[in-house]
């Protein structure tokens, strides 16, 4: 069994797929937390 991910993430929808990602120190850096299908993903 696959375990949400938690964190305090932002999330974006492209088309079935969920991308869950963080902002650092409000600049312009990305970090990709999660990236997967809308039914397998989810936020707490």
């Amino acid at each position: 069994m696959r375990r949400a991910v938690r964190v305090a993430a932002r999330r974006f929808r492209v088309g079935y797929y969920r991308i869950l990602y963080q902002l650092l120190d409000n600049e312009l850096v990305i970090v990709a937390v999660a990236i997967g299908h809308r039914k397998d993903i989810h936020e707490s």
